[in-house]
């Protein structure tokens, strides 16, 4: 079985099937078999960093050098040379409006959105000061960023929130607005939640699996689920429960976990494929099921203007699963 596929963004739609984006492209699961896309049905390149469905239904994907539309039948793709201002597009979100918003944490700052016919941008000139690596929705049309601080976007103005609050200046991953308005957000110094007025912070001194988190996730039962980097963590706002390889995750290194209505949870991993848990048991989904091959990573240099930490990423990740440049 194979255990170096990364599997960034899990998103289940209505009909049950569930996709998953790689870094070889992006495969949707009908229960029964995996079908798979990569550049050579439309996508941008095969790195697929995101994915959200809009109102009308079409799936979005963002990539490393784009982004793209696909209705079911085929994929019409944005990229530098066509209005995407940035590469390694990693934050995404699908508005009630039908307007797409993207991001990127690396290089300049940018936001961008995109109504189908014309793109907006906003950068440093409209208070942005870093890059975004993932938003949410929140209530009265806002966007929560997650960037060097909490972002709380308006559509015209840029807040940090936390370093308003004197919480200083950090690295936010994956913000999540539960049910009740709360936003949970995370980064390497444990989870976070924030009513609009105070922030409290869960670490491993409270029970978190661990200081390094990665996202976010509300259940239908209202518990609160991290993606850490050592296993999944289950907060019933009193509690955490922990979950490691140990009792069935295919990896330790959670970076992406989401909740089908039923209560089912899907988990994305760095290193061992996607996971489902269902009744107290994990079933873990990797290439040896028909999940594309994350391991084939295109080589992108300095001169494609790939940023040197996801260069060094791709090569620490190569070594470690003892890959050769341009396997198959």
């Amino acid at each position: 079985m194979a255990d170096n596929t990364e599997v960034r963004k899990i998103l289940i739609e209505p009909d049950g099937s569930v996709w998953f984006a790689t870094r070889g492209g992006v495969s949707r699961f009908d229960g029964q078999e995996f079908v798979n896309f990569t550049s050579a049905d439309g996508l941008p390149d095969d790195y697929v960093m995101n994915m959200a469905r809009d109102t009308a239904g079409n799936l979005w994907f963002s990539t490393f050098t784009g982004i793209a539309r696909y209705d079911g039948k085929k994929f019409v793709k944005w990229t530098a040379t066509n209005g995407v201002p940035t590469r390694f597009i990693d934050a995404i979100y699908a508005a009630p409006d039908g307007k797409m918003w993207f991001s990127s944490g690396f290089g300049d700052p940018w936001v961008f959105s995109f109504d189908g016919q014309k793109f907006a941008y906003f950068t440093t000139t409209n208070g942005l000061t870093a890059g975004v690596r993932k938003m949410a929705g929140g209530r009265n049309g806002i966007i929560w960023m997650a960037s060097q601080g909490l972002l709380r976007f308006d559509g015209t103005n840029f807040v940090n929130v936390t370093a308003a609050a004197g919480l200083g200046d950090f690295n936010v991953d994956t913000p999540h607005v539960a049910a009740d308005g709360k936003v949970w957000f995370c980064g390497v110094r444990g989870a976070w939640s924030y009513d609009g007025t105070n922030f409290v912070n869960y670490t491993t001194r409270d029970g978190l699996g661990s200081d390094d988190v990665r996202c976010t996730c509300s259940a239908p039962d209202g518990s609160i689920w991290f993606g850490t980097q050592g296993g999944a963590s289950r907060f019933d706002g009193t509690n955490f429960v922990n979950f490691t390889k140990e009792d069935g995750l295919p990896g330790n290194d959670v970076i992406f976990v989401t909740s089908f209505p039923d209560g089912t949870m899907w988990f994305g991993t760095l290193s061992g494929g996607a996971a489902r848990y269902d009744a107290g048991t994990f079933a873990s989904f990797t290439t040896a099921d028909g999940l594309y091959d994350g391991t084939k990573f295109t080589s992108f240099s300095e001169e494609d203007g790939v940023p040197k930490e996801i260069r060094n990423m791709a090569a620490t990740r190569q070594a470690i699963s003892g890959l050769q440049p341009g396997r198959d």
